[in-house]
């Protein structure tokens, strides 16, 4: 089959762009003729390019082709738009990003993939949507594979996140700290990479959300669900199908919130199997080669879509894209404020600091003055105060 895959943006390495680039690479590795169209190319894409997959700009884009599998809005639209003759899958990533949000237009869309069920609930309660199949996330378990066994004790944990900083941040650290875990850091926001598997395989304990999780999990690690919304804690086979239909998003347990003890207490519990028992749930569930073919075979089942309106498809993407924008510039902007509200609690601490220097130093002049050595020493300089007064009036 042609199958064409694609995502607005293949800047950085987050979900998304880990999910396309995935299951373009398991689809070609099937003998499918397979590739990636992003607008905004990168990182990302040049990561992508160097595991063969071809990444496309729109007017590299094929006149035909037998399956589109689009990870969001805009670039549906600008797919389907082309009358491509195609079967049409949207894939949800998100339930939060307009970008990501399926079309309330009908007969353009065959069928939506969820990757779990916290999204399928999200995609159901809109006013209209084409039929839902759900899948699990996709993982390259040759990839993300087991790196030599688990230590006998815990010493490193590796916090794999776009997003936790500040406060979050440093309730992980002084948790690790009290466990005496070294951390070390990667993402956008840190150390940005496009192979985690490597840092993964040099850490006994994984901190993040969603396929962070999973692909410590496929590394043989034990994954502590924990991010900028709260967290669940430790990945086990009796708490992973709750994990699993949240996303691994950290809202599977309403009752389980973390603090810096809580999470200090739960990293003490580590041991030295968990990277086992996670390595078979992943493998057991989360093949990337299982997911190309569950996707090959939904699209053989499905009619072609018809021919959509070029000028509404590209009104819609266009649309898309500006709200795209927007949200990339207001997240940009609270990253922002955030940066400066940290150094401004940064200057207020240190002129906190400075004030209590001045008071201590008040204090230790006033109990000086209280002393008879000064007392007797004031007394003998005043004669000479006098004098020094006598002779500046003088000249």
């Amino acid at each position: 089959m042609r199958i064409l895959l694609s995502f607005e943006s293949l800047v950085g390495f987050a979900g998304t762009e880990s999910y396309a680039v995935t299951v373009a690479h398991e689809l070609i590795r099937l003998g499918h003729d397979a590739a990636i169209y992003a607008p905004n190319r990168g990182a990302s894409a040049e990561a992508a390019s160097e595991l063969g997959i071809p990444v496309l700009s729109g007017s590299q884009l094929p006149r035909c082709c037998d399956l589109v599998i689009a990870s969001d809005a805009a670039t549906f639209h600008d797919l389907v738009g082309r009358g491509l003759d195609a079967v049409v899958v949207l894939v949800v990533h998100s339930a939060d990003f307009m970008l990501q949000a399926p079309p309330q237009l009908s007969h353009r869309c065959d069928a939506i993939v969820v990757l779990n069920d916290r999204i399928r609930r999200a995609v159901e309660a809109r006013a209209w949507h084409a039929p839902i199949v759900r899948l699990n996330q996709p993982i390259d378990l040759f990839r993300h594979r087991a790196r030599g066994p688990a230590r006998p004790t815990a010493r490193t944990a590796l916090v794999a996140t776009n997003y936790v900083a500040g406060t979050r941040a440093e309730l992980i650290e002084q948790a690790c700290r009290a466990c005496g875990l070294q951390v070390s850091w990667i993402g956008s926001t840190t150390a940005s990479t496009p192979f985690p598997e490597f840092a993964i395989a040099g850490a006994d304990v994984v901190i993040g959300l969603g396929r962070t999780v999973l692909e410590a999990m496929a590394g043989g690690r034990a994954a502590y669900v924990y991010g900028i919304v709260g967290g669940d804690g430790w990945v086990t086979p009796e708490r992973y199908p709750a994990m699993e239909a949240d996303g691994f998003a950290g809202t599977a347990f309403a009752d389980v919130m973390i603090d810096a003890a809580t999470m200090a207490d739960g990293l003490r519990c580590w041991t030295g199997d968990m990277g086992e028992r996670n390595r078979d749930l992943a493998s057991a569930h989360h093949s990337a080669r299982e997911h190309a073919i569950k996707l090959v075979e939904l699209a053989r089942g499905l009619a072609r879509s018809p021919e959509a309106e070029v000028a509404l498809s590209d009104e819609l993407a266009h649309l898309i894209r500006l709200q795209w924008h927007s949200e990339g510039q207001a997240i940009a902007s609270q990253r922002e404020a955030a940066a400066l509200r940290a150094l401004l609690g940064e200057r207020e601490a240190q002129v906190a600091e400075v004030a209590a220097r001045l008071a201590a130093a008040g204090v230790q002049l006033e109990s000086l003055r209280a002393t008879r050595r000064y007392r007797l020493a004031s007394r003998v300089a005043e004669p000479l105060d006098r004098l020094r007064k006598a002779w500046d009036l003088r000249r």
